[in-house]
């Protein structure tokens, strides 16, 4: 924090995952992130446009955490986290985003439900409910993850090496954001199944929200 003269430091910890859907859609917060995020100018401006966070990992500068009037500032807000990075950069504080995955573990999700809910109440509210950023996002993931399983197997029906690369190129990403995460072995195998059921999760959470129906989260209701 003194090194790099931020008021919150935050990360996305390494996370255990034991439901199917955990392993699918956990691990893909660090691809997000290391994919579309510009870390540095996320971390050395104070930019509100480029900015992330993770709740399961915030720790502060208290007098600055007072002085911006801690989360009761940002209490409306079900994405609070990232709200709570944007408030400080409003107030002309960094925020640095680390990698703390072989310092801190976060037990996010015990069942598929708890998944599923977590993230259906986050993803469309994190990207400012835009639907042009989810159209975006779609085209943009589809492209690197989805389309290169179709060329792979084309490739291997015409002998075409030129259509085995785009799939052999995102395994090896996959296999470097794992290593570096502390992801699990042989996680990367399922990343294409992971962009779509990201996608599903994604197009679900905005329709929800265009609907005018409840986020349900821990017995609670947030529309």
């Amino acid at each position: 924090m003194k090194k790099y003269q931020s008021a919150l430091i935050s990360g996305f910890a390494h996370f255990p995952t034991k439901p199917i859907l955990a392993k699918l859609l956990v691990p893909f917060q660090h691809y997000f992130v290391f994919g579309l995020l510009p870390v540095h100018f996320a971390n050395h401006t104070t930019w509100k446009n480029f900015t992330a966070a993770h709740g399961g990992f915030m720790f502060f500068n208290r007098n600055v955490y007072e002085q911006v009037g801690g989360h009761e500032s940002v209490k409306e807000n079900l994405v609070e986290d990232i709200t709570f990075a944007k408030r400080l950069k409003k107030f002309g504080y960094r925020v640095t985003l680390a990698n703390i995955s072989n310092k801190v573990t976060c037990n996010m999700y015990s069942t598929n439900k708890d998944v599923w809910q977590g993230f259906l109440k986050n993803i469309y509210l994190g990207m400012g409910k835009n639907p042009f950023v989810v159209i975006g996002f779609t085209l943009f993931y589809s492209l690197l993850y989805v389309v290169p399983v179709p060329l792979f197997i084309i490739g291997l029906i015409t002998k075409s090496v030129d259509f085995l690369v785009p799939l052999c190129l995102v395994f090896i990403q996959s296999i470097l954001i794992d290593r570096f995460t502390k992801g699990e072995f042989l996680h990367f195998l399922l990343t294409p199944i992971a962009t779509i059921c990201m996608l599903i999760l994604l197009w679900s959470s905005m329709i929800k929200n265009v609907k005018g129906k409840a986020y349900e989260w821990k017995g609670r209701n947030y529309i």
